[in-house]
């Protein structure tokens, strides 16, 4: 009886180690698409301001030659 006491409880055991294993899986899959959604959104962010300096450096360009 002890016997099939501790193989249920190892069994339980394990089956709330894969849990755990499960849920920082699912954890660390959540943080990656985390980052590469930010990734994306500061990529985004730094074409704009690419786009915003090249127009300042046009006009700048274009004042230039006007005075």
């Amino acid at each position: 009886m002890t016997k099939q006491i501790q193989d249920i409880t190892q069994e339980m055991d394990g089956q709330t180690q894969i849990r755990k294993d499960d849920n920082m899986e699912n954890q660390a899959t959540s943080t990656g698409q985390s980052v590469q959604n930010t990734s994306s959104k500061l990529a985004g962010q730094a074409t704009v301001i690419l786009q915003q300096a090249s127009t300042l450096v046009l006009l700048i360009v274009l004042m230039q030659s006007i005075f």
